[in-house]
């Protein structure tokens, strides 16, 4: 199970959304003409200066909000953009709950058709942040003599740079369909055992380290050779779309 499994779309159903919906939500929410019509709503977003992203993003808040616009496809397209967010704070936050990514997609979906659109602040950020303070919420046992303190909320976990970047592409990849939601667990599979793994560094411990895919190829019943190879053919793609996005 993953967040966007859980969530119950796929990327050519958003796809179809925006293609039906875009003239239409343009017309009512005009900030969305920011982005060109010869290009993706996701290509866009990667390379767009973050005010005008931001002012998009605020714009399909606005159309998908119960309150305003009430539309639940600007909601999927919303809540899609979030998706890569949404998995990595299922990813964190795995150790609450067996379920995490059904928790993860439900309150997903609350937070896109409730959020503040009308305040200030950059959308997906405070979005992230409501999403994680949410779920952690709703995974917190309380009593009626220990109501939940905010100074006992686990703490958000920061990645160094260098991952959070990785994760960003993961995410941006699999959102062009570069990869698939297969593609992208593995992946993020990788990245934990790599990550867990004693010591830290040295031979074997790299994502194509063959402690690594061992590891992973245990939890998977097939062999290391065979997530080596998943992860390479993975990791090639990701780098041309890479370059293809820097060269753009």
């Amino acid at each position: 199970m993953s967040v966007a499994e859980a969530f119950g779309v796929t990327a050519e159903q958003i796809n179809d959304l925006i293609d039906t919906h875009w003239p239409e939500w343009a017309a009512e929410a005009p900030d969305l003409e920011l982005v060109p019509a010869s290009d993706g709503l996701f290509d866009w977003l990667r390379t767009a200066p973050p005010k005008e992203a931001d002012l998009v993003l605020r714009a399909l808040a606005r159309l998908s909000h119960d309150q305003a616009g009430a539309s639940a496809e600007a909601g999927l397209v919303l809540a899609w953009v979030m998706m890569p967010a949404a998995t990595l704070i299922a990813h964190q936050l795995r150790f609450m709950s067996d379920a995490i990514d059904e928790h993860v997609a439900a309150q997903l979906w609350i937070a896109v058709r409730t959020f503040p659109w009308s305040t200030t602040g950059r959308v997906a950020a405070n979005l992230k942040h409501n999403l994680r303070k949410e779920v952690v919420r709703q995974l917190t046992p309380t009593s009626d003599h220990l109501p939940l303190d905010e100074c006992r909320l686990p703490p958000a976990v920061r990645h160094p740079d260098a991952i959070e970047e990785l994760i960003d592409i993961l995410g941006d990849g699999l959102q062009a369909e570069v990869i698939d939601q297969d593609d992208f667990d593995l992946l993020m599979a990788v990245l934990d055992a790599a990550d867990e793994l004693e010591p830290p560094s040295g031979p074997g411990i790299g994502i194509l380290g063959d402690r690594v895919s061992a590891r992973i190829g245990a939890l998977h019943g097939c062999t290391a050779r065979t997530i080596r190879r998943r992860i390479k053919r993975s990791t090639d793609a990701l780098g041309q779309f890479s370059q293809e996005q820097q060269s753009a």
